[in-house]
């Protein structure tokens, strides 16, 4: 086994740690904030605290996977990255269709057009960051992906705490993959720049749930819903793109 193997191998261990520890923490986090909303008898949908606990986790996720990549000088190989992309993409299209099926409970045509628009929305801004070239295709679109999975997760904890955590936990373990994907992009350029583009990847997560969670705010119940819908469009589309591997450059 040669020296560049040896550490490529090392490499892949400590980044499938990482991600299995990050994963914990933030179900950990998680579980951790609902115990708390249990026992002060109060809903978890409703707390801005709990839903910031979970965007911070699932962001610590998401700088641990780039960094693991950045210090490691990891590589991901193909056939281990579409069979992420596979797993997760699935899982996104569950949460897609749980999301769907509980705004559509509430107010069917509200929850419709909001699944259409959401769909539509996604798509269409995907298609845009598309336009751009090598390492710069692949974090336009996923800092489009990232700022929609934050409008997600607004409103997957705005439909309960069981699904608002099954959320956190599949966005976080996508978070971890697309960051590692973008530090192996850029870590040729060198480690600073590998590390800014990591940030502006987080930056997109953080200001999509902070969209996400005004909206929540200021609109009333049936727009509520709308939110909810449109992130269960977005949902499905990115379910879609991630199982598909549409948007890593080959």
């Amino acid at each position: 086994m040669t020296t560049e193997t040896r550490r490529s191998a090392v490499g892949g261990r400590r980044l499938r740690l990482a991600i299995a520890a990050a994963l914990a923490l933030v179900a950990v986090g998680s579980t951790t904030v609902q115990a708390h909303e249990v026992v002060a008898d109060q809903p978890s949908n409703g707390d801005p605290l709990s839903l910031a606990a979970v965007v911070v986790a699932v962001v610590s996720v998401g700088i641990l996977g780039g960094l693991a990549v950045i210090l490691t000088e990891t590589s991901l190989r193909a056939r281990h990255h579409t069979l992420f992309d596979r797993c997760l993409g699935g899982l996104l299209v569950i949460l897609g269709v749980t999301l769907g099926l509980s705004a559509v409970a509430e107010y069917p045509t509200v929850a419709v057009a909001g699944l259409v628009g959401g769909g539509f929305l996604t798509r269409s801004l995907t298609t845009h960051a598309e336009h751009d070239h090598h390492a710069e295709l692949a974090l336009g679109t996923l800092v489009t992906h990232r700022t929609i999975e934050g409008v997600a997760l607004v409103a997957l904890y705005q439909s309960g705490s069981t699904i608002g955590l099954a959320g956190a936990l599949v966005i976080a373990g996508h978070a971890t993959l697309e960051t590692a994907v973008v530090a192996g992009l850029y870590a040729e350029r060198g480690r600073p720049i590998a590390a800014l583009a990591i940030g502006v990847l987080q930056a997109g997560f953080v200001g999509g749930a902070v969209v996400g969670a005004l909206l929540a705010i200021v609109l009333p119940l049936h727009l509520s819903v709308a939110v909810v819908a449109i992130g269960a469009g977005a949902l499905l589309v990115v379910g879609n793109i991630t199982f598909f591997g549409q948007h890593t450059p080959a």
